[in-house]
Parts: structure tokens; sequence; C-alpha cells
């Protein structure tokens, strides 16, 4: 309720300050969940949003999720980047419905 504070700085606080379980969620982590789970929406319609919090939330391990955070931050800046994903060195690539080696 701060103004000028968003989704995503709002939930980055509450897990990294205040060690609250809630999913971290920017364009990035969109990309890596809508990749795996093959999710097909154009984003950000209401429903798509809906669907991403849903999936992300129910996705968060039932302990350590500051670093489960940090993880998929990290996982989508190194293997599933934007341009050049790089699916060969993607760990869970054979369950990603996204893969491009899988799927081209």
């Amino acid at each position: 309720s701060i103004p000028g504070v968003g989704q995503y700085t709002a939930s980055a606080i509450l897990c990294f300050a205040f060690g609250q379980k809630v999913p971290i969620i920017d364009t990035n982590v969109v990309r890596v969940f809508t990749r795996f789970f093959g999710l097909k929406r154009k984003l950000p319609t209401s429903a798509a949003n809906v669907e991403l919090s849903t999936i992300t939330l129910s996705a968060l391990p039932a302990k350590n999720v500051k670093q489960y955070n940090y993880a998929i931050l990290d996982f989508a800046a190194v293997i599933c980047s934007h341009y050049k994903p790089s699916c060969q060195n993607c760990p869970v690539e054979s369950e990603c419905r996204g893969s491009l080696r899988v799927h081209n």
C-alpha cells in the first residue's frame, strides 16, 4: 500500500527481509514458468496473471523460500534467458514444455 511500490518489490521485501513464503514474480520468472509449463496465454491478462500466480505459489518449497526465489531469478538469467536460452545445459529440460531442443 506504499505509493510507488509494486507487487514485485513488495513480494521481494516480504520474502527477503521478513522471510515470508511468497513468490517473487518479475518478467524473467514469468518467462521461466510460461516456458516450463507451456502456458499459451499472452501476459499480462488478468486470467493469465491469476494462473501464473497460482502456479508460482504452488511451486514454492516448504523451506528455504529465499534461496528458491534467488535460484529462479538466477536460473532465468543464466539458463532460461530471453533471447538464447541454454536448453542443452538446463537441468529440467526433459520436463520443460518450452524446450527448444525437445520442440524444435
